[in-house]
């Protein structure tokens, strides 16, 4: 399980990535905050900035960087919010994850389930997310 738990943890930024084009380009300061069942104590929110720039968000609605052994299975738009299915392949066989996010200008939130079978057993992951909109991209 504890090599499990990297690889979830790295996907919990794949959702944090899906934009739709109501977004303003900028920098976002995303925070996902894990669930994970049998985890002793609670996971520290996790924090991270990303620079969405206008050509990333007039290109699609999902401007997702890829992301090895992922598959975007399907995705939907319904006004404000986009729901969306995905796979992942890894080393300890096949993730599936599903979610839904609400964006706005400004901000963003909503929320993600990723399941993986461990030791036999399904185990699934619970994210929520929140982002805003904290100014301009740096500079290159």
């Amino acid at each position: 399980m504890r090599a499990l738990i990297p690889a979830l943890f790295a996907a919990a930024l794949a959702p944090a990535a899906y934009a739709a084009p109501t977004m303003q380009p900028g920098l976002w300061e995303i925070t996902t905050e894990v669930t994970v069942p049998g985890h002793p104590g609670p996971i520290p929110p996790m924090r991270v900035e990303q620079c969405f720039t206008a050509e990333q968000l007039a290109k699609t609605e999902h401007p997702l960087p890829q992301m090895q052994g992922c598959t975007l299975d399907d995705s939907r738009r319904d006004g404000d919010i986009t729901r969306w299915r995905m796979h992942c392949d890894n080393k300890q066989g096949r993730m599936s994850a599903q979610g839904e996010i609400r964006y706005g200008p400004n901000s963003y939130s909503g929320g993600a389930s990723f399941t993986q079978t461990v030791d036999g057993k399904p185990m699934t992951l619970t994210h929520r997310y929140q982002a805003k909109r904290v100014g301009v991209c740096p500079k290159p």
